[in-house]
């Protein structure tokens, strides 16, 4: 396989991109490898976003697809089921450019959610997006 077409920073900003300008979406943070200071070429992207209670994930996941697929087409998109974590939702996206091993994990939170998955101890310290 070359070289990657599309690196992990261009995806980041897409998906900021999408999900900042929405008022449902009150922040977002990078958590995962990069939380602990230790990406390397096997590292996912770990994203998370603080979102309304009341906003439609599905809507959410639908704007960063939009966003993803301006960059690179998506191969692959898990659905994670309902109801593993109380108050967030993950899917994950696979794209055509990008480095084989390169896979973004992404999360909304709702905002009344017990837990934020912050503690240093185990997320590491998250980077905010903003």
């Amino acid at each position: 396989m070359g070289e990657a077409k599309v690196s992990r920073k261009r995806l980041i900003q897409a998906i900021q991109n999408a999900l900042e300008p929405l008022p449902s979406v009150y922040a977002g943070w990078e958590g995962g490898s990069a939380a602990f200071d230790a990406l390397d070429r096997y590292s996912d992207i770990d994203l998370t976003f603080l979102v309304d209670p009341q906003a439609s994930v599905d809507a959410l996941f639908e704007a960063v697809a939009c966003e993803l697929e301006r960059v690179s087409p998506i191969v692959a998109c898990y659905h994670e089921p309902p109801g593993i974590w109380e108050g967030i939702t993950h899917r994950f996206f696979r794209l055509a450019d990008t480095d084989e091993y390169l896979l973004i994990d992404l999360a909304m939170l709702r905002a009344d959610a017990r837990d934020r998955f912050l503690e240093v101890e185990r997320h590491g310290h998250v980077l905010p997006l903003f």
